[in-house]
């Protein structure tokens, strides 16, 4: 019986192994010809920096999408075209605000919706929830 078991869980690993190799993270979501699962840094209010993986944005009880948000104002953001998210606001409820610079050079003031303030970090089959206010800087890799 327990032989049967281990049969199984080898079985599934490989099945979810076979799965994520066979598809390039780099193009396993794309939408418009945007890309998700985005190497960024990100600085936390308390100084704390680390590497991560941006896989996507939405609410606490799903994430919205892969490749782009919406601001208060209902247009498109996306996701692959920044370079960094300074100036953010530290509301506890609704739209976040924050100074979006993207990599053409550009930058502007962008008013996230509620729906969008929640980044989907770490790996694409297990990411965590981690709210846009208690992020300080958001650098995104070139």
């Amino acid at each position: 019986m327990l032989l049967m078991f281990v049969r199984v869980g080898i079985l599934a690993l490989v099945v979810l192994f076979a799965g994520t190799i066979a598809t390039p993270a780099s193009t396993r979501f794309a939408l418009e010809g945007h890309l998700s699962s985005l190497r960024a840094t990100v600085t936390l209010i308390d100084g704390t920096r680390d590497d991560m993986t941006l896989q996507g944005v939405g609410c606490p009880q799903g994430m919205c999408s892969r490749v782009r948000l919406k601001d208060t104002q209902a247009t498109t953001v996306w996701l692959d075209g920044l370079a960094s998210v300074t100036a953010i606001s530290h509301n506890a409820d609704g739209p976040v605000k924050a100074m979006f610079t993207f990599k053409d050079g550009s930058s502007r003031q962008v008013s996230v919706m509620a729906l969008n303030r929640v980044l989907y970090v770490g790996a694409s089959w297990w990411p965590h929830q981690l709210d846009l206010t208690s992020v300080r800087r958001l650098d995104f890799d070139q």
